[in-house]
Parts: structure tokens; C-alpha cells; sequence
């Protein structure tokens, strides 16, 4: 549930989507898109914040799966 509401914020903000962090934590962006979100994570505290909780967050479910 918690995750759904991180997602939801993360949709509805002016900053980047949930597709692109994603994209960003597993290395699967394209070049000029890296640069994108490289640049906006550099200057938005925000996007940084989000991305460090789903980072968090993807490896608590990877020790569970593991």
C-alpha cells in the first residue's frame, strides 16, 4: 500500500516518473534519457529523496526473494 502512494506522487509530480527511476536504479535507460534524469536528480531533492526510498525499497524485497 505504501508503495502504490509513493508511486501515485511520483506519477502525478512535475518531475520524473516512476518509469524513469526505474529505468535509472536498473541501468536501462537510453543514453540522452540517463542525462535527463542525471541532471534533474542533480538539482531536485525531491526525485534524489524518492530515488534513495525505491532503492531502499527494492533491495529489502530482493533479500526477502533471495
Amino acid at each position: 500500500m505504501e508503495n502504490e502512494r509513493l508511486l501515485q506522487i511520483l506519477d502525478n509530480s512535475a518531475c520524473l516518473t516512476n518509469r524513469q527511476m526505474t529505468g535509472y536504479m536498473k541501468h536501462d535507460l537510453f543514453p540522452e534519457e540517463l542525462r535527463v534524469v542525471e541532471l534533474h536528480l542533480s538539482g531536485c531533492p525531491f526525485c534524489s529523496d524518492a530515488l534513495e526510498g525505491l532503492a531502499e525499497h527494492h533491495e529489502k524485497i530482493d533479500l526477502v526473494a533471495g
